[in-house]
């Protein structure tokens, strides 16, 4: 014979049951800081990416003005600086996407939940 169900395993057991118990919290305010401190990273290897092109650009060195920046060959030379903020930028801009995906739509589902509590309250 099994114990019952107490605890966290008793109320998981109950919202499995039910698909209209499951309603969870969405942490909404810690997404949006998360996504603030996001862009913020973000802003920096902009910063980064600027700084990085402006010392490839150096035209005292009889470097073509146009061709450094852009040139995949210097670009992975470049004492691994550059690649190194690449790979940041993929990672953090990678992080951005899903975090702006996972609190768009949990504001939605969040609106969803409110407007039927509200009607089921109200008798709408």
């Amino acid at each position: 014979m099994e114990p019952p169900n107490i605890g966290h395993n008793l109320i998981a057991s109950l919202i499995a049951k039910d698909a209209d118990l499951n309603i969870f919290r969405s942490f909404s305010g810690l997404h949006v800081r998360n996504i603030l401190y996001l862009q913020s990273e973000l802003v920096e290897l902009e910063t980064k990416f600027i700084t990085l092109d402006a010392e490839s650009n150096d035209g005292s060195r009889g470097n073509d003005v146009w061709s450094l920046p852009r040139s995949w060959w210097h670009i992975t030379r470049q004492n691994g600086e550059y690649m190194e903020t690449v790979g940041k930028l993929r990672e953090v801009s990678q992080q951005y996407c899903k975090s702006t995906k996972v609190t768009k739509h949990a504001g939605t589902h969040l609106e969803m939940i409110q407007t039927t509590l509200f009607r089921s309250k109200h008798g709408s």
